[in-house]
């Protein structure tokens, strides 16, 4: 990431929506974290869950929080699809992406190309590193750590929102390119096809992976989990399975260990019967 301009975030703003998605619970964490700050300043603010949740005529006045977390380099392709969806307004924005790496590709740039063709200004762009939930990356060691670190950082930031300058991001146009042609490639190879993922004889058929799949792409037969070709690559199915019977790619027993964020309560990410 380049270089980096200010903006001010203006009067003290009290209403905000907190738009999240989460797929193992990072950005479930970071969106709490940063509501339960912007609400001992005494704003109002409301959490939608964007996988299940329309988008909230606001006012003017109102702030967009947008979090999230990285996917191949981009934003999930569910987020990118909310953020086309609003409607043209001269709102402000904050932007807050989770990552498992070292750099947020243009997970943040490209949600601010959206958002500035919708007419909104992003006052607060930061991405923070958590633990990775990917197979082909690593949990690392020092996960108490990392996390420990990103809360205090989110918390910092969203006391900022409202009292200071901001710092919002800005991505060079080679960095640009590239990471945009990788988070297509990451979609074109990895994403929405069932490939990677299996069951083992530990699945009772409780369908909880259904239950979670933000993107309905799991149905039950004969009792097993069949996934189909609109996956978000959240691996909620993978991380969150009561039995750790689902496996992907190189998570299986005896493997790479699996993540979620300590904290997530499993049953806060059920959005359907």
């Amino acid at each position: 990431m380049a270089n980096s301009k200010r903006i001010s975030a203006g009067k003290a703003t009290r209403e905000y929506l907190v738009y999240w998605f989460s797929g193992t619970g990072n950005s479930w964490l970071l969106a709490r974290t940063a509501t339960a700050v912007l609400r001992q300043q005494g704003a109002t603010v409301r959490l939608i869950d964007m996988s299940v949740g329309g988008v909230v005529q606001g006012s003017a006045d109102q702030v967009l929080v947008f979090c999230y977390p990285v996917y191949g380099w981009g934003m999930p392709r569910l987020v990118a699809r909310f953020i086309n969806s609003l409607p043209v307004s001269n709102q402000r924005a904050v932007l807050i992406a989770t990552m498992g790496g070292e750099h947020p590709g243009v997970a943040l740039a490209h949600a601010r190309k959206i958002l500035s063709v919708k007419g909104c200004t992003v006052i607060g762009a930061r991405a923070f590193t958590l633990p990775n939930n990917y197979p082909m990356g690593r949990v690392p060691k020092d996960s108490e750590r990392l996390l420990a670190a990103a809360v205090g950082d989110v918390r910092e930031f969203a006391n900022r929102v409202n009292k200071e300058k901001l710092l919002a991001p800005e991505v060079s146009l080679p960095a640009y390119v590239f990471s945009r042609l990788a988070n297509m490639g990451f979609w074109a190879t990895l994403g929405l096809s069932a490939r990677g993922f299996r069951v083992t004889d530990k699945c009772n058929g409780c369908e909880y992976c259904r239950r979670v799949c933000p993107a309905a792409n799991i149905v039950i037969e004969g009792k097993l989990p069949v996934w189909g070709r609109k996956c978000e690559q959240c691996l909620r199915c993978v991380q969150l399975c009561p039995r750790a019977a689902v496996e992907f790619m190189g998570l299986r027993e005896g493997g790479r260990p699996r993540y979620r964020e300590p904290s997530l309560n499993p049953n806060d990410f059920i959005i359907r019967p």
